[in-house]
């Protein structure tokens, strides 16, 4: 299991940040937008767009799996 850093996740002066998932140091640029914050300054998401772009993409294919049918046998009338 991956454990996350216990400081919160910031920016630094020089444009990057650390990734929630990956742990991996990218620029800003390499982060979804995910609006502003309190003081008007833009915040980014938790996860970079690779690491993003696959938790979405398994979160879809598990909702579209259907679910297994049970079949249930024919029940025959007897007969009087």
């Amino acid at each position: 299991m991956l454990t996350l850093p216990l400081h919160p996740i910031q920016v630094d002066a020089d444009g990057e940040r650390t990734c929630g998932t990956c742990l991996m140091r990218l620029p800003l640029t390499k982060f979804y937008k995910d609006g502003k914050d309190a003081d008007g300054c833009d915040k980014y998401r938790r996860d970079c767009k690779d690491c993003y772009r696959k938790n979405r993409l398994m979160t879809r294919r598990a909702k579209r799996q259907p679910e297994p049918i049970e079949v249930k046998p024919k029940r025959r009338r007897s007969k009087k």
